[in-house]
């Protein structure tokens, strides 16, 4: 850490960490302090990958596929193998799938970031958010077939899609 405190440790980073959630929480920005970092880490990328190729696949909000009996299979599925990740590379404090299905269904009519670049024609991040998340999986001896279709799904999307823009 180079001398320096852990954010966690008790002291001067510890309060400078308190004070600035205190200052955006008062904002309206929601910003716990939380001594299990990773597994809040691992909870937002979770989620992403449950809920952000099925985005582009489907066009539906966050709300709307935690909300359909058919979305919330996929994302519960995909959810399980992500968190079985996880936990295969040792955190344990992860929140279920139950709980992450309830905060995708209060995010309300909230479109991922993922589709909103899928619908503007940028680069999306299926590398970052599945692809690293999958190859730990492999690393780890953890299946993943939801998660290999949901991205195998939006790769041929794109192809698609490039196909037919060459044709036009």
């Amino acid at each position: 850490m180079l001398g320096r405190a852990a954010p966690d440790a008790p002291g001067p980073a510890r309060d400078r960490l308190t004070h600035l959630a205190g200052l955006l929480n008062a904002c309206g920005i929601d910003a716990p302090v939380t001594d299990a970092i990773h597994a809040e880490i691992w909870t937002k990328l979770a989620a992403n990958v449950a809920s952000n190729p099925l985005s582009v696949i489907t066009g539906a909000t966050l709300e709307a596929m935690a909300t359909d009996p058919a979305t919330y299979a996929i994302i519960r599925a995909s959810l399980d193998e992500a968190i079985a990740t996880g936990a295969a590379c040792g955190i344990s404090t992860l929140k279920p799938a139950e709980a992450i299905c309830a905060m995708m269904a209060a995010a309300g009519p909230h479109e991922t970031s993922m589709l909103q670049d899928f619908r503007a024609g940028r680069t999306l991040e299926t590398v970052a958010i599945g692809d690293a998340l999958v190859a730990l999986a492999r690393a780890l001896g953890v299946p993943t077939p939801i998660i290999d279709t949901l991205l195998g799904l939006v790769a041929f999307q794109r192809r698609s899609l490039a196909g037919k823009e060459q044709t036009s």
